[in-house]
């Protein structure tokens, strides 16, 4: 028996239930194993794992419609069965057949195993996973953490007071590198961790991933216990006047490189696992001694985003006062609000990827991101369908209806506006770099996507006329003129305003190159390891202050 509440949305249960069980599960597999959670950013980990989720929601969509145009095509995924598929499995409902073959039976179904194997890889490297957190350490070593006094003072209390830890090892410690670099990279790393130590998520990282922190603290005694011995032995042979062997010197190098490593790797762990972004991460740094530059970043244009929207709705409007009010005030009302949600949220959609991953940003690539423009594009289809669901249920169960709806799978169609629109916009943003843009740019954009949305609503107009002759097949055919005018405005409106905003917001930031700054020297360095300029940070960001 059908619940009520699913009777008024008209959701199929065996639907929801394929969907959870599908959500559930991919969400598992995305998190497998669970040490992917500290490898990056909260934002990149959930927003690619949601992504990721919403992908394997969308193939069970794509195999429920197989298995219910075609049950037999289920050989085909399950290339090991020998025979015809047995009539019990296909007698079940198909988004529960799917739902099995995507969960629980996916092992078995080598076609969809590759499937999601690439799918899973693709998104993780979307998230950084675990790129980030190497990253975040390599940018660490770049010679950019400076040991102070409260620091030094903090670390020399640590030795004093751990149980496992000799007092001699404080006496070590210096904060000048000119005095013994060897001691000053072993006062370095010793700071470090006792920083990670003094954090206050430490805990609950380790709690929650107790292999990661006993593998560190073992790794950090043993860097310790060598350490003390190295030192005790120079000890006693400075007192003769006589000098460590080489190989005693390289090997405690050694082990100095591989705990700076590892404690810069641990830190940036734990940092990613608690913030939201990377630039709460470089603040977080900055504070603990690390001269990270402040990356300037670029705010969505929430003005103008309003402006657009009071743009779509007025036009929308101007629309039905045109057509001779053939829709209620109220009904064109709604539906332009909706129409202005659905657009401005894929202009800011189209804007988003470029701050949120490098491989978006054409400041840092070599060529257009095409990937990044379908990211968008699928976003905002994403968001557009949850939305207009939404709208859907209340106009139909809530709202006095003056005619006849359209059903919404129908009505997913006019979708394809705005999912264009995220696309073309992604686009035109990318025109140009950081030169100066001609001043007749904006307006070949905004012509140009005029036509681009025109021909869009054209399309989408065509593609209706079946729905609407079967919803009102006595009533003339809707005016073509009006679908296509509206959308070759709002094309205008937002190709005209995006683009050139950000182009704008882009010059202002990304500047040229300055002079090369003087090369600085670590403490000890490894084979290969060069030092000089710091880290180069992404000019374009997602806000203004290190705080976003």
């Amino acid at each position: 028996m059908m619940s009520p509440l699913l009777s008024a949305l008209e959701i199929d249960p065996s639907h929801l239930i394929a969907s959870l069980l599908v959500c559930f599960y991919a969400w598992k597999r995305f998190n497998t194993p669970n040490t992917v959670r500290s490898q990056t950013s909260q934002f990149q980990y959930y927003g690619s794992g949601v992504t990721y989720v919403a992908s394997c929601e969308g193939v069970l969509l794509l195999m429920t419609w197989v298995l219910k145009e075609n049950p037999g095509l289920l050989e085909v995924f399950h290339t090991g069965s020998e025979g015809q598929v047995d009539e019990k499995v296909t007698g079940l409902d198909a988004p529960v057949v799917a739902a099995l073959m995507l969960t629980t039976l996916l092992p078995t179904f080598p076609v969809l195993r590759d499937l999601d194997a690439k799918m899973l890889a693709f998104f993780h490297r979307m998230g950084a996973i675990p790129f980030n957190a190497l990253r975040w350490s390599q940018r660490l070593g770049c010679d950019c953490f400076t040991v102070t006094d409260s620091g030094l003072e903090r670390a020399k209390q640590y030795v004093r007071g751990a149980p496992d830890l000799q007092d001699d090892l404080a006496l070590q410690m210096v904060n000048e590198p000119g005095v013994d670099r060897m001691r000053y990279a072993f006062t370095e790393v010793a700071v470090l961790y006792v920083t990670y130590r003094d954090l206050d998520i430490q805990p609950r990282f380790g709690n929650a991933f107790p292999d990661v922190a006993s593998e560190f603290e073992s790794r950090m005694a043993n860097f310790f216990a060598h350490c003390l011995g190295y030192f005790a032995t120079t000890a006693q042979l400075s007192s003769s006047s006589m000098q460590p062997a080489p190989d005693a010197a390289e090997n405690i190098r050694k082990v100095i490189l591989a705990g700076a490593a590892d404690v810069r790797l641990m830190l940036a762990r734990v940092l990613l696992s608690s913030c939201i972004n990377d630039v709460a991460v470089a603040q977080k740094f900055r504070k603990m001694g690390f001269a990270i530059p402040a990356s300037k970043r670029i705010q969505l244009p929430y003005n103008l985003l309003c402006l657009d929207l009071l743009g779509v709705v007025s036009l929308f409007s101007i629309t039905t006062w045109l057509s001779a009010g053939a829709m209620p005030v109220e009904k064109a009302f709604a539906i332009g609000l909706l129409v202005a949600v659905n657009h401005v949220t894929a202009a800011a959609l189209a804007l988003l990827p470029k701050q949120v991953w490098n491989f978006a940003d054409i400041c840092q690539a070599k060529e257009r991101p095409i990937l990044a423009y379908f990211l968008s594009a699928l976003a905002a289809f994403t968001v557009g369908l949850a939305v207009s669901y939404c709208f859907y249920g209340l106009r139909v169960h809530y709202l006095v209806s003056s005619g006849p709806i359209l059903p919404f799978p129908a009505q997913c169609k006019w979708l394809l506006l705005s999912t264009m629109l995220a696309f073309a916009l992604a686009f035109e943003c990318d025109n140009y770099r950081s030169e100066a843009a001609p001043p007749w740019l904006r307006w070949v954009e905004g012509a140009g996507l005029a036509m681009l949305m025109a021909a869009t609503g054209a399309f989408v107009v065509h593609w209706l006329r079946a729905d609407q002759l079967q919803l009102h097949p006595h009533d003339m055919p809707p005016k073509l003129w009006l679908p296509i005018g509206l959308s070759a405005a709002i094309g205008a409106l937002f190709g005209s305003t995006i683009p050139h905003w950000y182009r704008a917001c882009v010059s202002q930031i990304v500047k040229p190159p300055g002079p090369d700054l003087p090369p600085t020297h670590s403490a000890i360095q490894g084979p290969g390891q060069t030092t000089g300029k710091p880290t180069e940070v992404p000019a374009v960001q997602f806000a203004e202050s290190d705080g976003g």
